[in-house]
């Protein structure tokens, strides 16, 4: 939740009620008078917020970036990494998908092979293999990683070390082929619906699954 909150932040999005919560549920970590059903209610109350925060970003991915459109991605390797926000569409050098899930991070970054930015959750420690390679910005750190500090006086983050070091990189190595499809947000199944439903009812579509994380 406070990874969604942040990253909505860097947009300029910010809901004061979701940071209040957040503050007030790490308090309540520490209180030994809390029983049972308070601590049920806090957690219900959590996921009111979880749900807050989602919205939060959504509203800030898509007034930033565009709706999410349907888009077939290659996930084998090329030289250079791909979207499916309207925005990115139009920078040539976002080609694919490489890999899988964050905890399989220790597996893929070492065939990957260029360097990494961590901008928020879900880093591991890193294997000596590829330490040399992670970058971390913002909110997150990591011991002996590099950081990439903000701007000064509101100018932009200085990122050119990390293009240095890509350039002499070796090309990831393949660990797949083919393609996915992905962009299926809620605004483009909605435009959508007509088509789903009678799939539905013809029985071209039998189950729904909900990947959630």
């Amino acid at each position: 939740m406070a990874a969604y909150a942040k990253h909505a932040n860097n947009l300029g999005y910010d809901d004061e009620g979701l940071h209040a919560f957040t503050q007030k549920g790490l308090a309540s970590t520490l209180d030994d008078t809390l029983g049972v059903d308070e601590l049920v209610a806090l957690v219900l109350e959590c996921g009111k917020y979880g749900v807050d925060a989602m919205a939060l970003l959504d509203k800030a991915n898509t007034t930033s970036y565009g709706n999410p459109e349907i888009t077939k991605v290659n996930i084998g390797v090329k030289t250079n990494t791909a979207n499916y926000y309207p925005a990115f569409k139009k920078y040539k050098h976002l080609v694919g998908n490489y890999g899988n899930a964050w905890w399989k991070q220790n597996q893929e970054f070492d065939s990957f092979n260029g360097p990494i930015l961590r901008t928020t959750n879900c880093i591991v420690i890193p294997k000596p293999s590829y330490k040399d390679r992670i970058y971390t910005t913002g909110v997150t750190g990591f011991p002996e990683v590099k950081h990439i500090e903000d701007g000064v006086n509101g100018k932009a983050k200085d990122f050119s070390q990390i293009i240095k070091k890509a350039k002499k990189c070796a090309a990831p190595k393949e660990i797949e082929k083919g393609e996915i499809v992905g962009g299926f947000a809620h605004n483009q199944v909605i435009t959508l619906a007509d088509k789903i439903v009678d799939a539905v009812k013809s029985g071209a579509i039998k189950r729904f699954f909900v990947m959630a994380g």
